[in-house]
């Protein structure tokens, strides 16, 4: 059996301060706890579980807290999607620059091609 601890309405139950020392304590039922705490820790927990994502909107506490990106603060998941947009752009971009490096070649066949193709007909007289 394990070793039970009587709630005592004078201690905070979070940061374990006297009533005396941080004011009044307050039955705190809601965010899954069920604790006697200060105003001080309460207003901490409001704090936490009132953030929201200003992308998205949804609640930070559900999406693994927020981050700092270009003056906003925004949920890891949404951060997550920027991310792979810059890359997978990044991507993008080098598949152009690839592609007309390695197909230089076949382009100025095709131009030089197109070219004796119209000289040939302005020889002829068409």
């Amino acid at each position: 059996m394990g070793i039970e601890f009587k709630k005592e309405g004078n201690v905070c139950e979070r940061c374990h301060k006297l009533d005396t020392d941080v004011g009044k304590m307050t039955h705190y039922k809601n965010h899954e706890l069920d604790k006697l705490l200060c105003q001080d820790c309460i207003k901490e927990i409001e704090d936490y579980y009132s953030l929201k994502c200003s992308k998205c909107g949804k609640p930070a506490h559900l999406r693994g807290n927020l981050i700092e990106y270009e003056h906003e603060k925004i949920c890891t998941i949404c951060m997550d999607e920027i991310k792979m947009k810059k890359i997978i752009k990044e991507e993008q971009k080098e598949v152009r620059k690839n592609f007309i490096k390695s197909n230089w070649a076949k382009w100025i066949t095709f131009g030089l091609t197109i070219t004796g193709i119209i000289v040939a007909l302005l020889a002829i007289g068409i």
